[in-house]
């Protein structure tokens, strides 16, 4: 069932409202909590103008035949029935009502009400069915999402993120396995989120720090680390993961008619940093020189995508910066 339009422009035009009130609210926490309301409450919306714009199109076909839904006893005159009258037959024969009060006279009105009757149940049987699809792919995304948090409710370094993976068993097969079922994981939100888009709207109310896409993000650029620094590690699943992930957000980009962004470079600085701070784990790193021309295959791409994204999402003025600094800082 689609419920969003292709170029996602009911969205656009509602982020821009809805940007203003929120840029008002000082507190991230309180902003992150009032726009996780957004994407239920715009669905909701976008339903109800499906319902209205139902009724309109059914009330003026039966325009030119309302002298049948006259009492006879009144009989048809120039106000009666309104066309007040008539969208309020077409509500309650649309939701299958049918209070009585007004009844068609002609075999037209008549077909056209069962007509409209069926069109009626069938729209509300389909947006009932689509619920569960809807909340099944929000639940599959969250789930993966909550191992990423720490309970410390700060964003977590990708650095951190390869020390926590790789530490445990100092086994280099076991950071790409991890990244294995981060890539089954992507593909689930690239088939639910291109085919849904609606879902990229939905925050979680739980995890108020932790939004998606930032985790997304996280886990890129920890893949892109992997992949770069370590030997072998652009044939191996972090280069998968990246492959894929780069490919769901594009997609969902282009679903959603968000324009491509100038992504935020990494400096060597940054690079170098995060190198040596990798190179105390014990990991089989290549030279610094090699694997620094390795992330520029990487960072770009994914990067773009994940800030062009943010900035539609409406996430913290700080969110791509706030990823990009602590990447060579772990506990």
């Amino acid at each position: 069932m689609e419920l969003v339009a292709p170029d996602g422009s009911l969205y656009k035009s509602q982020l821009g409202g809805v940007a203003r009130i929120s840029l008002r609210v000082p507190d991230d926490v309180v902003r992150s909590r009032l726009l996780s309301y957004y994407g239920p409450a715009a669905l909701l919306l976008l339903a109800a103008i499906w319902l209205v714009l139902l009724l309109v199109a059914w009330s003026m076909l039966y325009w030119p035949m309302r002298c049948s839904l006259a009492d006879p006893t009144l009989g048809c005159k120039n106000d009666y029935p309104s066309y007040l009258d008539v969208a309020y037959y077409s509500g309650v024969t649309l939701f299958t009502i049918g209070f009585g009060d007004f009844v068609g006279h002609s075999a037209g009105v008549r077909f056209i009400s069962l007509a409209e009757a069926a069109s009626g149940l069938a729209t509300l049987s389909l947006f009932i069915g689509f619920l569960p699809a809807l909340y099944a792919g929000y639940s599959r995304r969250e789930e993966r999402l909550i191992s990423l948090d720490d309970g410390s409710g700060t964003r977590l370094a990708p650095a951190h993120l390869i020390a926590a993976t790789f530490q445990p068993t100092g086994d280099v097969e076991a950071l790409f396995a991890f990244f294995a079922g981060w890539q089954m994981w992507m593909s689930s939100v690239l088939e639910t989120h291109v085919a849904y888009p609606m879902l990229t709207l939905f925050r979680s109310r739980r995890h108020m720090q932790q939004h998606w896409l930032n985790g997304i993000a996280v886990v890129s650029e920890a893949a892109a680390l992997v992949c770069a620094v370590v030997e072998d590690g652009e044939f191996r699943d972090c280069h998968t993961f990246l492959v894929t992930t780069i490919r769901a957000l594009r997609e969902i980009r282009h679903r959603l008619g968000v324009r491509e962004v100038q992504p935020t470079p990494l400096t060597r600085r940054e690079f170098g940093f995060a190198y040596q701070t990798l190179a105390t784990l014990g990991l089989p790193l290549r030279s610094e020189a090699s694997a620094w021309r390795e992330i520029q295959r990487y960072w770009p791409q994914h990067k773009s995508e994940v800030e062009a994204l943010a900035d539609y999402l409406l996430l913290p003025p700080g969110f791509a910066s706030a990823v990009t600094e602590p990447i060579g800082r772990f506990a």
